[in-house]
């Protein structure tokens, strides 16, 4: 599959039990305790389907490029999909489902102060949760209506984050990587 890394003799590994042996902080279950006076900007890396599953390197890149600019990231675990696929599709009562997750997932984390932002590498996923969960969201109870919309305010692209919330204006640009 493009993108999925794989050493010599390894098998191939996602994002999510990537970043799991890098250590990043992984927050199975909320911790309110851990949350000192004057922190660096904490956020909740929502690492997307498609970075988990085909291009894992995007998430590590994010990881790095945050801690670089001051941010601690932590990775949620249980976090899937945002649901555009599904609601692209047509098919609501999955992606409505997906979204509930989603909110369930990063809800907590959010409106306890454990984390100040959600940071995607994605930006489609990002329009999802700051535009498409109020429609597919519409008829949902009050209080996943109003999750919703306080995850909407706090979900940022990874690029937008780094320069409108963290100030980065450049970058070393540099790879070893050929571009074209």
């Amino acid at each position: 599959m493009p993108g999925m890394t794989k050493a010599a003799g390894e098998p191939a590994r996602s994002a999510t039990s990537r970043l799991r042996l890098a250590g990043v902080m992984l927050y199975p279950m909320l911790d309110p305790t851990h949350q000192p006076a004057g922190r660096k900007p904490r956020v909740a890396l929502f690492v997307t389907c498609m970075v988990d599953v085909v291009y894992p390197d995007v998430g590590m890149a994010a990881v790095s490029l945050l801690g670089e600019h001051g941010a601690d990231v932590v990775f949620p675990e249980g976090q899937t999909c945002c649901g555009q696929p599904a609601f692209n599709s047509g098919r609501r009562p999955d992606a409505r489902k997906i979204a509930v997750g989603f909110l369930d997932v990063f809800g907590p984390l959010v409106e306890s102060g454990e984390v100040d932002a959600i940071v995607a590498p994605s930006g489609s996923c990002v329009a999802m949760v700051r535009h498409s969960y109020e429609i597919l969201l519409a008829e949902a109870r009050p209080k996943v209506r109003e999750r919703a919309h306080r995850l909407a305010e706090c979900t940022y692209e990874l690029t937008e984050y780094l320069v409108d919330v963290l100030g980065v204006d450049s970058t070393d640009g540099r790879s070893d990587q050929r571009i074209t």
